[in-house]
């Protein structure tokens, strides 16, 4: 089996003000050519989990690497604005 090139690991989103998580402990790895179908009732995080997949919405804690590289690390100081490195992620991750 292929190394994964994506990597997401201890995904957790919460709305502000709130204790209840929308996403709790998410982890999950895709190698080359993998598709990813996620699936769940109304309400269940899909659209949540996707946003965060892509930089579009910056999850409470965990960490996403994309091909070695460190996009998101909750641990880790915030870096500042990604504006250009986002946009070239959204156009090699597509959310459908």
């Amino acid at each position: 089996m292929t190394p994964p090139r994506f990597v997401a690991e201890g995904l957790v989103v919460r709305p502000a003000g709130s204790d209840l998580a929308i996403l709790s402990g998410v982890d999950l790895e895709l190698s080359a050519g993998e598709i990813l179908g996620i699936v769940g009732e109304s309400g269940a995080g899909k659209s949540t989990l996707a946003r965060v997949l892509v930089r579009i919405l910056e999850p409470d804690a965990g960490r996403i690497v994309l091909d070695d590289e460190v996009l998101f690390d909750a641990a880790r100081p915030k870096a500042g604005p990604r504006g250009a490195a986002d946009r070239a992620l959204r156009r090699r991750i597509q959310i459908v």
